[in-house]
């Protein structure tokens, strides 16, 4: 930041032009006292420079910043431009690149150009470039490993769900942000109700927010299982909870039904016969 941005910062520019242009690519990835240098920077070379700042996460750029920028957002490039772009440096590489391979390329790189043309030189080992060119570079993920996790969450087995998953992340050598991808595809395809799943989707969104921005990839996916575990158990709780009972009171032999909602009482029947149960539900039983 002191030596190369701020020298050419302060240099007289050249040509007509009153300002010079200087593109900063991954600032997100700086740290908050460089954002601080940057800023002041920035504001002292205000009349002589520009800055355009690029970045996968505006929210790791520091709010003076972003004040002092037009910030411009831009979506994933859909897939036929951005599988008719491979095709084009293909075969402008002299290249025959199989339909299937592009397609595993697109849903590796998530539409990220860049990195779609990263693997593709990557996967150009020979004149062709085919499927298994590309899950050899990007390494073939073991299918399963999150499902079951998820499975053993969602039937509230905590330690064997967070087991399983750590396991499955070492043998697949996987980062937070893969494996919170994976998770998300597999709570997708899960058969479960609407109510579990969007909490469980809720959870990932909050452990997937604090990997980016620097937590611990284990602790947060951890974190994760331990609030779709609690909420199995609440639901298992809940169900029990209102689950009821019969007893039968009195010399009459009517049956009412009885919910452990409360602590245990004594009653009289019609004649005076006691007996005991939890709560009277006022209603016979079926």
């Amino acid at each position: 930041m002191q030596d190369r941005i701020k020298e050419f910062a302060r240099s007289v520019s050249l040509g007509k032009l009153p300002f010079k242009v200087m593109i900063l690519d991954e600032a997100d990835n700086m740290t908050e006292d460089a954002q601080e240098a940057l800023r002041r920077t920035m504001e002292l070379y205000s009349s002589s420079s520009r800055f355009i700042l690029i970045g996968n996460y505006s929210s790791r750029i520091i709010e003076p910043i972003q004040s002092r920028c037009a910030i411009f957002r831009f979506g994933t490039i859909p897939k036929e431009a951005f599988v008719g772009r491979l095709e084009q440096i293909a075969r402008s590489e002299g290249k025959l690149a199989q339909p299937q391979a592009l397609e595993l390329i697109y849903e590796f790189s998530q539409g990220d150009l860049r990195k779609g043309i990263n693997l593709l030189q990557s996967s150009a080992t020979g004149q062709s470039i085919t499927a298994d060119d590309v899950k050899k570079v990007v390494g073939e993920v073991e299918a399963g490993g999150a499902s079951d996790a998820l499975r053993l969450a969602v039937g509230g087995e905590f330690l064997k769900a967070r087991s399983r998953l750590k396991d499955w992340m070492a043998s697949q050598g996987l980062s937070g942000l893969d494996v919170a991808r994976q998770i998300h595809d597999s709570i997708m395809r899960m058969s479960v109700g609407e109510e579990l799943k969007a909490q469980m989707l809720e959870a990932l969104g909050d452990a997937e927010f604090r990997i980016v921005e620097g937590g611990d990839d284990e602790i947060q996916l951890d974190a994760f299982l331990a609030r779709v575990a609690a909420a199995s158990w609440r639901k298992g709780a809940s169900r029990a909870a209102t689950g009821t009972r019969t007893q039968k009171v009195g010399s009459t032999g009517r049956r009412v039904a009885l919910t452990p909602s409360r602590p245990r009482t004594r009653c009289r029947g019609k004649k005076g016969l006691r007996c005991d149960h939890f709560q009277m539900a006022g209603r016979k039983a079926q």
